[in-house]
């Protein structure tokens, strides 16, 4: 028996391994049987990323809300369902109400909202997307695209790097362009701990941009696989892994530290910043405060 909402659970019944399952939605209180799915077993769905209210089923999904089952689902997408029709074709359901807004389409969506439209071209990631409150009517060319809704806006990236931010109706409300940055060789890409900055490899340096248009410079710092930024009461510290190893730099680009084997924020419980950084240095491991001053350490 497994939880499927607040208010349901999912049980398979089975006689015999050689029998057809059907699997039950109970209502959790009164455990009494709200919809049969014949053929189905609980395994069908278990690792399988539906939205609230849907379960997936071998050839489609049922959706509690609306009480109704869908079939040909080819995938969800965004805040709809991307059905495969006979003709051969996509239908585009709206989830929350069941409504089809789009018929027979050639696009394979791989994003959608009625404010946002991403599908693929000829590769396997998004290439065009479709906003006209920020793009007008004809779509744009993009590398990718895909939604933080968690975080109220979508991204969009283009081939030269540069990235929009798009609000969930679709309108652009802040931009990064690769020109406004001296040889920009890399991706962009969210910071570890501060989603809402957006790291920037180049090669004078490390550029931090944030989604309010604040942006800090690390100069002389470049091809690191890892990094975490920490800002706290005017304090700014970077930590990154380089070909000299981890390290703490200050705002100036100052390396604060060496020779260190590990490097790794602490945070306290209900705190946004690190109050001191986990290290370990020849063998010695323990903690520093954010100057890369030694607090205590364990001799090896």
């Amino acid at each position: 028996m497994r939880a499927f909402d607040e208010n349901h659970l999912t049980v398979t019944l089975q006689e015999s391994e050689d029998a057809e399952p059907e699997l039950l939605l109970l209502d959790a209180a009164t455990l009494q049987v709200v919809k049969r799915f014949p053929g189905v077993s609980g395994e069908d769905a278990i690792g399988a990323s539906v939205p609230e209210g849907c379960l997936k089923l071998p050839d489609g999904f049922y959706s509690l809300p609306l009480d109704r089952t869908f079939s040909g689902l080819e995938q969800f997408c965004g805040e709809a369902a991307l059905l495969w029709n006979e003709s051969g074709g996509y239908d585009v359901v709206r989830l929350s109400d069941g409504e089809t807004v789009e018929t027979g389409a050639s696009r394979r969506y791989v994003f959608w909202s009625e404010a946002v439209r991403c599908w693929e071209g000829e590769a396997l990631w998004p290439k065009y997307c479709l906003a006209p409150a920020a793009y007008g009517d004809e779509p744009v060319e993009v590398y990718a695209a895909g939604g933080g809704l968690e975080d109220g806006y979508y991204i969009v990236r283009f081939e030269d790097q540069s990235v929009d931010f798009l609000t969930l109706d679709g309108t652009l409300f802040y931009s990064i362009r690769s020109e406004d940055f001296v040889h920009a060789r890399t991706d962009f890409w969210p910071g570890w701990e501060r989603r809402d900055w957006y790291f920037i490899d180049a090669d004078d340096g490390l550029y931090y941009i944030s989604l309010k248009g604040e942006s800090i410079f690390f100069p002389g710092r470049s091809s690191y696989t890892t990094s975490s930024l920490i800002l706290e009461d005017g304090l700014c510290r970077f930590i990154a892994y380089g070909e000299e190893g981890p390290q703490i730099i200050d705002e100036n680009g100052t390396a604060l530290t060496e020779g260190m084997e590990s490097l790794y924020p602490v945070y306290f419980a209900g705190e946004d910043s690190p109050a001191m950084v986990n290290a370990a240095q020849d063998g010695q491991t323990g903690l520093m405060d954010l100057n890369g001053s030694w607090l205590w350490r364990i001799p090896s």
